[in-house]
């Protein structure tokens, strides 16, 4: 039989360093929402106690100002859900690459 194992090997270990880097971008990821609900939670109750650096049209986050608070809460609610939403490029390469594996094993081992 004239299977190429070292590409298959290759690929595998490509999947094994996609499925690592899907694990380390889930726990960035979740890290980063919980800091910027904890900060959004630090600025809501600084704003209740009327500390005067504060504005409730900025955001806590960079500054930029809006029109009001909700406008600033809605703002950092959708850039929560780009982060969330943020994952599926190693997941799109680890169908690719099972699908060259499946590729393979038609080709040599189906017969």
């Amino acid at each position: 039989m004239d299977l190429n194992l070292e590409q298959t090997s290759q690929i595998k270990e490509e999947i094994k360093s996609y499925r690592k880097n899907i694990k380390e971008e889930d726990e960035a990821r979740g890290s980063i929402v919980k800091l910027q609900e904890k900060i959004k939670k630090e600025w809501e109750a600084l704003l209740d106690k009327d500390y005067g650096e504060l504005s409730d049209s900025k955001c806590p986050l960079c500054g930029h100002p809006y029109g009001n608070k909700s406008e600033v809460i809605q703002k950092l609610d959708s850039y929560r859900q780009v982060i969330e939403n943020g994952k599926g490029d190693f997941q799109k390469l680890i169908v690719q690459k099972m699908n060259d594996l499946k590729i393979i094993y038609d080709s040599y081992c189906k017969e």
